[in-house]
């Protein structure tokens, strides 16, 4: 069975070892994923005082609860200062608040509002609607293995990263 990558390219599926070339495939479809999914959710935003790094930063605190900035900004892999003038933002609208943090008393944890719940909220039940119409095209072991890969190829990039980080020069070695 033949999948087709992009137009003119298709790869054989077969249960061998990745190559290096079908695995470029995929960040390639990862780009312009990520550019139609961005326009797709600023649209879905519009109006409503949010802002695509505001539902990030929302996101994350519905999933996970309490959470410090430099938290947010290292899960969210956004500069500390950025994530900060994200939460004073929704500080702002009434969507998140602060809370003592008892283990470090100079950082504080930020957590939704009930304003900050439901608005996260409505703003998942509008994403779902789109998500749901995709996922009517796809089958569900195809997007099993679909995470699988993602998921590994996250892990192995954030590897790279923070070797790279570590490196004299910023390069691997």
């Amino acid at each position: 069975m033949l999948h087709v990558m992009r137009k003119g390219s298709t790869v054989p599926r077969s249960g061998g070892r990745a190559s290096a070339t079908t695995t470029y495939e995929i960040i390639r479809l990862v780009r312009p994923l990520f550019r139609h999914l961005l326009k797709t959710v600023e649209s879905n935003l519009a109006g409503s005082g949010v802002t695509v790094p505001m539902r990030g930063v929302l996101e994350r605190l519905s999933e996970s609860g309490l959470q410090t900035v430099p938290r947010l900004a290292e899960v969210l892999l956004i500069p500390r200062q950025f994530a900060q003038q994200i939460v004073n933002e929704l500080h702002r609208a009434g969507l998140t608040e602060q809370v003592s943090n008892q283990s470090h008393k100079r950082s504080w944890l930020i957590r939704l509002t009930p304003a900050g719940e439901d608005c996260f909220r409505r703003i998942r039940k509008q994403e779902q609607s789109v998500t749901r119409s995709i996922a009517r095209g796809m089958r569900q072991d195809d997007v099993e293995a679909c995470l699988r890969v993602l998921s590994h190829m996250t892990t192995g990039f954030e590897a790279v990263a923070r070797v790279e980080r570590a490196s004299p020069k910023g390069r691997v070695p």
